[in-house]
């Protein structure tokens, strides 16, 4: 089977996106907002149909599995998001001959899923006879963040602080996952290592449903070099 057709969603050259990607016996395409049904999420699973006429006292071979990896960013594991797959698969004809099927499949990555959960389309590869219908399935994984790391359900992010400031305290407003600030006041002085906990700001987790940490790291950054009349006055203070 193959994912062709369209684009966007987020995935840009690599194995997703371009001119529909072929993945050995099934590749895909993401385009636009949509998405695929979870086996954790219920509802709307395709299923396949065994083909090639096994006797009813015979087990049927187990359907084969092409698996793909679906990266997503932080913001869209955190609140969810919609994708759509055009799908387009081989199918074998009594005759022997070959035709194609194609079709959109409707993807719900639902809030708080985690990178590895995965997401199977049964039935929706290729159905070749004597062989029952190829599912489908991918595996979220996460996209590196510009600005956050993630600590199971907590989010880190470093703050670089000026000796200045790290001596006398300042204010800092923390960029947030959903796009906005929120203001920390770090009384002076900050120590190297330093961290600082806000409750509510990580990521969504399903298991309590609620959002995890912000937690904040402070990295201070010392002067290269001084003067002797900067040494002298530090030693007159300190």
């Amino acid at each position: 089977a193959s994912f062709g057709g369209g684009g966007g969603g987020g995935f840009g050259g690599g194995s997703f996106g371009g001119g529909g990607a072929s993945f050995g016996g099934a590749g895909f395409d993401p385009f636009s907002q949509g998405g695929f049904q979870s086996q954790f999420s219920g509802g709307g699973r395709p299923s396949g149909r065994a083909r090639g006429g096994f006797p009813m006292d015979v087990e049927p071979p187990a359907p084969k599995e092409v698996v793909h990896d679906l990266p997503l960013t932080l913001e869209e594991m955190n609140s969810g998001v919609k994708k759509k797959l055009k799908v387009t698969r081989r199918i074998q004809n009594a005759d022997g001959t070959m035709t194609t099927e194609a079709k959109v499949l409707e993807v719900d990555v639902q809030q708080g899923y985690k990178p590895g959960t995965k997401i199977r389309f049964d039935g929706a590869g290729d159905s070749l006879a004597g062989a029952p219908d190829q599912n489908v399935v991918f595996v979220l994984r996460e996209k590196p963040h510009e600005q956050f790391e993630r600590d199971g359900d907590d989010l880190i992010y470093k703050c670089r602080v000026p000796l200045k400031q790290a001596l006398c305290g300042f204010r800092p407003k923390i960029p947030t996952l959903g796009g906005g600030n929120v203001e920390v006041n770090m009384a002076g002085p900050i120590q190297p290592g330093a961290t600082r906990r806000i409750p509510g700001y990580g990521m969504f987790s399903r298991k309590v449903g609620s959002n995890g940490d912000l937690v904040i790291k402070f990295e201070i950054d010392f002067p290269s070099s001084l003067t002797a009349e900067q040494k002298a006055e530090l030693n007159r203070i300190l």
